[in-house]
Parts: structure tokens; sequence; C-alpha cells
């Protein structure tokens, strides 16, 4: 249904199997319950949200709305990026529909406007008066409509995102979220990206904060500058973390002493990056040369036992 787009008003039967007697309407905590609808499962997919129109055919505003939304080209581009469902009112879905939407209005049409995560954004009896103006409201509201192709690249990258999160690769994932996240999408697929953009930040906040409490002691400061220079190669891809990592360096630097810890932590985190990625040669000389630059500090003690790990 979803790969076609919707150029004239399209009628798709409803049926109590559709909704899966579920409410589409009751938000992001209800997804497990409406997970068995269709339609619902459609709309997750591609991030279109859905217009349902109950009435009948007895109706005139109820043919009035059919008709506008068939004919009125001004509608066309709305009615392309969304599903459009009819229920008859003396059908047995009306009744479901009424209580699943908490509807008390006896008017018809019922007209109701859901996002793709379930939100119901709209929810009133009688034909909207001005449908371009309603429409424009509402899908403000309705995030982003992606192209199919942007959608299923982002499926393709999903599965090397989900790789990524089970190794705790957060320098993938930060490449991978710095692509994809934040597209303002009700997809699902967006918003898996979203969440895993939010868990990267909590990631780096927590990281960054224990790097920052490491330096606050003389003993511990090398690793405080080692482990923030750590977090700002993993998280440089992505621009909001890069930004945070950014400033916890420029705090930290604020204090002259600490500069040639950051200069010595630099050296090492590259040596230690040159090790995981099997560069041994270059990482066994930058701790040799640390070592012979840096006597007696904690950076040369670190790098002699690197030393000693490796050869």
């Amino acid at each position: 249904m979803h790969d076609r787009p919707l150029s004239t008003f399209v009628i798709i039967v409803l049926l109590i199997s559709l909704l899966g007697q579920t409410s589409l309407a009751q938000g992001a905590d209800e997804t497990k319950s409406t997970g068995d609808s269709r339609l619902f499962r459609e709309m997750q997919e591609t991030g279109k949200p859905a217009l349902i129109i109950a009435g009948s055919d007895g109706c005139i505003y109820c043919r009035q709305m059919a008709a506008e939304l068939e004919s009125n080209a001004a509608l066309k581009p709305y009615v392309q990026r969304m599903f459009v469902v009819k229920v008859d009112v003396d059908s047995s879905e009306w009744p479901i529909l009424r209580r699943e939407f908490n509807f008390k209005a006896s008017g018809i049409p019922a007209v109701f406007f859901i996002r793709a995560d379930g939100e119901l954004l709209y929810g009133e009896s009688g034909k909207p008066r001005d449908m371009v103006e309603f429409f424009e409201k509402r899908f403000e509201k309705a995030g982003t409509i992606l192209e199919p192709k942007t959608l299923a690249v982002m499926k393709r990258e999903l599965s090397k995102l989900e790789a990524a999160q089970k190794r705790s690769d957060w320098t993938r994932i930060a490449a991978l979220v710095a692509k994809r996240s934040g597209s303002g999408s009700y997809a699902s697929i967006a918003l898996e990206f979203d969440r895993a953009a939010a868990e990267l930040t909590e990631q780096a906040t927590k990281e960054l904060a224990a790097a920052e409490e490491l330096l606050n002691e003389e003993a511990t400061q090398l690793e405080g500058a080692m482990a923030l220079v750590t977090a700002a190669h993993a998280y440089s891809a992505y621009k909001p973390v890069h930004e945070m990592t950014d400033e916890a360096m420029i705090r930290a630097k604020q204090d002259a002493a600490m500069s040639q810890t950051f200069e010595d932590a630099e050296r090492l985190v590259k040596a230690v990056e040159h090790e995981s990625k099997r560069g041994r040669t270059l990482a066994v000389r930058v701790y040799e040369q640390v070592v012979a630059d840096r006597p007696g500090t904690p950076a040369a003690t670190f790098a002699a036992e690197r030393l000693e790990a490796i050869k």
C-alpha cells in the first residue's frame, strides 16, 4: 500500500481485524497494543499520518468531503502524504472507534487525524470548512514524510547501527546518527535513530562527567585528560556531542598547568588508537618517545606499561 503514491482519494475498508480492536490514538506508550494493526504498522513504517473519516452515504457533508479530497488539486499534495480511511457509521467498526477514540460528539462526518507514532492530532465532528488550512495545521505536527528511497537507505543503515550498539562502538554510532537522526519523521526507523542519538548523548554526558571528576584530583589528572580526549575523538562525528566535548575541554584547559597533561594525553590516546587499529609499530614508537621525553611523569609510566604489554 505504501509503495505507491495516493494520488486520489483512497478508500481503505476498515475492518475490526485492521484495527486489532485497539486504538490508533493512544500515543507512543500504547505502541505495543496497537502493534497488531496493519494500518498502524503501515504508518510506522512510512511515517505517514492517517485521516479517518466516519460517515455514511446519506450524509451530504461526508460526500462533499470525499469529493473534495478526490478532486481538489490543492489537496493532492496532502492526500499523497497520508493514508485516507473511510468508515461507515452503520458498520460494527464505528462503535469500536468511538470507544477507542473516546469520541462523544454525535455529528458526522467524524474526522480523525493520527500521527504515524499513534498520537491523535485531531478528533472532531463536521467537515473542516477550509480543507487546505486544516491540513496545513495538521501536517505541521505530523512530522517530515521521508521519501521511500531515504527510508530504504535508513533501513539498511539501521542494521549497521544495531551491530554497532551491540559492540558499544560509540564512534560508529556517532557517525550513523550524525547522518540519520533529527530527520523530524515519525517513521519507526527514524525514531530508532533519534533514540540512538539520545542514548549517545547520555553516554557521552556520563563519560564527560567522569573525566572531569578525575581531572579534579592530581593523582588522576592524566587519566581524566585521556578520558576527555578519547571522548572527543569518539564522538567527533555527531555535532551536538562534539560541542559538549569541546566545551568540557575548554573548561579543563582554563588551568594553564593542565596544558602539558593534555599534550601527553593526546599522544597517548593516539598510541592506544594505533594499538586497536593494529598499528603496533606506530604505537611502540609513540610510547618510546613519551618515555624518553617525559621521564618520571605519569605519562611515562603509562607508556612504559603499554610497551611491556604489547612487546
